[in-house]
Order: structure tokens, then C-alpha cells, then sequence
């Protein structure tokens, strides 16, 4: 960051400090020369200062990285269609000109909008976002519990077009069976996996980065990835995952995922995923297991970045503990885990690492920057010669062609 500031800062300086010496009109001892230097400086410095900012924070991006939120809707409302008066404006002839031409006034008037309908949602962090009648109708008729809860009251420039409209709410009944999941790609900041600590050693080839993309950079957000596992996996058995995540997403901060795998991929796959990925993000609890023919758990291994390990050994074990792979007794276990010991890590503790700005946007900087000192100059040099001021170097090309 100091290195692009301060090429941002120099660069204008010496441009000044070069116009001073062989130019002329940049004379500090007019008032004309002083206005014009504090004008070039002030405007350049802050043009080449949003560009060196912004090479910066374009040069260290790469430090974002995607990550899965989950969280749920709580409350939903449909707005039926209203009127509104509404003053207006439009252009009338009003006579012609002392040529003929007709003459154009505005007029005001009253005229009539229509709103609506509208259907709304609000999720539990309060976030409001529109919805479609389809999906008001579906959670209307699973949550059976719609009210008026007001009216939007119309008004109109005629009597016969004024129309009110009622203000319907649904909310949700608090029970699992009936949570509508939400989730959505948000960014973080991962400094751990662009700097060159001891947690990037293993590098893994095209070919395993390729087979095994991490989901949140496909904006994938789903709780269950099925990677050739015998076991086929349902939409119910989606749909509680992903209820399992609205539930705990939002309030634990946690991403579930669960990966399956064919048991004779072994548990090498483990490393390859994670290899791939850099790691999990900072909100995943990844969870993989393979799983033979019969559906019986052949292997199990849970990672994620927590410090206190222990959510990794009980989920751990209860998979192993189990005979055979299902979702309806896979979910209550990971529920009581996560609610037990599931602690986000914060990746505040790992601000001391050095993130190296790419070397594309130095190069970009001591292209650019400089450029857009000299333009600002060749600005003003134009105007000084329109004005009647010339530089030496102009003088000198003025004389030549004169003789």
C-alpha cells in the first residue's frame, strides 16, 4: 500500500519540479505560474491517488474469497394492487412566436398510478427482498396462519379509479418441518491461503483442482455433495440439510457440508479435496464419507478450522457408529455436535500475514501513474499555448519554422 501512495505522491512532484525548470509559463514568481502549479498538483494528486488506491486494492483481491451463508425466512406479506394521484407535467401548445413557430408550454395535471401486487420477504437478519406469488402461495398454505395486518388507502384524480389495497402477513410457525432455507454467496478474507506460510506446502495438480472445485467459488450452496457414492441422495434429504443449515447457519455462523465418496476412494480423497480447496473456508464444517455398496460407513474424517477440535472427534465417531448411512440419523447427530461445540474461528489472528500485492498491478502502476501526470501536463500546456503562453519548447519550434 506505501509503495503505491507513494508513487502516487512523487510523481506529480517531479512532474512540477521538471515544468518549473524548462517551462516558463510555470514560473513561481507570477501569480499565474503559482496558480496553475497548485492547480496541477492538487488535481493530479488525487487522480493518481485513486489510482494507485484502487491498483492496490485490485492487486491484493485476491485475498477474497466466496464463502455459503445460510439463514432463513421468518416473515412474508402480499400487498394487494392501490391507486395513487400523482401530479404530472406535459407539454401543450400555447400560441405560436413573433415567426409563426408554435410555442410550447408545460401544464400540470392529475392523473392516476397503480401499484402492486406485491409479494415480500423478510429473512432473519431482517433483509427484505421481493418474491414471486408462487412461492407467497406455497409457504401461505404450509405456515396456514394469514392475517390483515393493514392497507395501503388509494387515492385517485377520479373517485371511480381510487382503489385501496390490503396488507396480508404470513409468518413462520417455528417448527423445523416448516423452515423455508435461504442461503446466498457472500466474500471473506482468507489471508492464509495467498501468503506464503507453512499452510500452503502442498500444491495440488491441475487435474485435482479440476476434479474437486471448491462449491462456494461455483456458487454452489448446497449441504450435501455426492462425489460417485452409492448412495442416492434425495431432495428430502436435501431439504433437511439445508433446513439444518438455515436453523444453525445464521446464529452459529456454520456452513455444513457433507461430501460422500465411494468407500475405495479411501480416505486419500480427504487430502485431495482439501488440497484442492486450500482448505475449507473459515464457516465449513466439511464432513466426508465413504461409503460401501450396502451403504454401510467404510470410513469418516471431519475438518474444519475451529480451534478446539473435539466437534471433529464426536462427529467422527458417531459416523462410524452407525451401521448404515441415512440422513435422518446422520442430521440429529450433527445438530447436537454443532450446538455443542461448533465455535467459529476468527481470522482476525491471522492479520500478521503478509498478503504480496501481484506484480501485474506494480508494473500497471509505474505505466499508468506516470502517464496521467504527463497528460494533466500536456492539458495545461495546451491552454497555457491558447492563451499565448509558450514553453521553451515551443518557442523553439515556433522559431524554426519561422525561419
Amino acid at each position: 500500500m506505501i509503495g503505491f501512495l507513494f508513487l502516487a505522491l512523487i510523481v506529480p512532484l517531479i512532474g512540477l519540479i521538471l515544468a518549473v525548470k524548462f517551462d516558463d509559463s510555470w514560473d513561481l514568481r507570477t501569480p499565474q505560474g503559482v496558480q496553475q502549479s497548485l492547480i496541477y498538483v492538487g488535481v493530479t494528486v488525487i487522480i493518481t491517488l485513486l489510482i494507485g488506491i484502487g491498483l492496490y486494492f485490485g492487486s491484493t483481491s485476491h485475498k477474497n474469497f466466496k464463502e455459503v451463508l445460510h439463514y432463513q425466512i421468518n416473515k412474508m406479506e402480499h400487498w394487494e394492487r392501490w391507486s395513487e394521484e400523482v401530479t404530472k407535467t406535459r407539454q401543450v401548445a400555447c400560441g405560436t412566436d413573433e415567426e409563426g413557430n408554435t410555442k410550447y408550454c408545460t401544464e400540470y395535471y392529475q392523473d392516476t398510478e397503480y401499484h402492486g401486487p406485491y409479494w415480500y420477504a423478510w429473512d432473519n437478519f431482517g433483509g427484505k427482498r421481493k418474491v414471486s406469488k408462487k412461492s407467497y402461495e406455497k409457504w401461505k398454505k404450509e405456515w396456514a396462519n394469514e392475517k390483515k395486518v393493514g392497507f395501503n388507502k388509494g387515492s385517485a384524480d377520479w373517485l371511480d379509479k381510487k382503489l385501496d389495497g390490503n396488507i396480508y402477513q404470513i409468518n413462520w410457525p417455528k417448527t423445523f418441518a416448516t423452515i423455508q432455507p435461504y442461503s446466498k454467496i457472500g466474500t471473506y478474507e482468507n489471508k492464509i491461503r495467498v501468503s506464503n506460510s507453512v499452510f500452503n506446502k502442498v500444491q495440488p495438480s491441475e487435474e485435482i483442482i479440476k476434479k474437486y472445485p471448491r462449491p462456494a467459488d461455483k456458487n454452489n450452496t448446497q449441504s450435501i455433495h455426492n462425489y460417485g457414492s452409492p448412495y442416492p441422495v434425495s431432495n428430502e434429504d436435501r431439504l433437511l440439510m439445508n433446513r439444518t443449515n438455515a436453523k444453525l447457519g445464521w446464529r452459529k455462523q456454520v456452513h455444513i457440508m457433507v461430501l460422500l465418496f465411494p468407500a475405495e476412494e479411501s480416505k486419500r480423497v480427504v487430502d485431495d479435496v482439501l488440497a484442492s480447496w486450500n482448505g475449507p473456508n473459515k464457516n465449513e464444517l466439511a464432513i466426508f464419507v465413504g461409503l460401501n455398496k450396502d451403504k454401510t460407513i467404510a470410513w469418516a474424517d471431519v475438518h474444519s478450522w475451529v480451534d478446539k477440535t473435539r466437534i471433529h472427534t464426536e462427529v467422527r465417531n458417531g459416523l462410524l457408529d452407525m451401521k448404515m448411512f441415512s440422513f435422518e440419523e446422520v442430521q440429529p447427530m450433527i445438530v447436537k455436535a454443532v450446538e455443542k461445540y461448533w465455535v467459529r474461528k476468527e481470522f482476525s489472528e491471522f492479520d500478521y500475514l503478509k498478503v504480496e500485492p501481484k506484480p501485474i498491478y506494480m508494473v500497471l502502476a509505474f505505466i499508468i501513474i506516470p502517464l496521467c501526470s504527463f497528460g494533466l501536463y500536456y492539458g495545461f500546456d495546451k491552454i497555457n499555448e491558447r492563451n499565448g503562453f509558450y514553453s521553451r519548447f515551443h518557442r523553439k519550434r515556433i522559431n524554426r519554422f519561422r525561419i
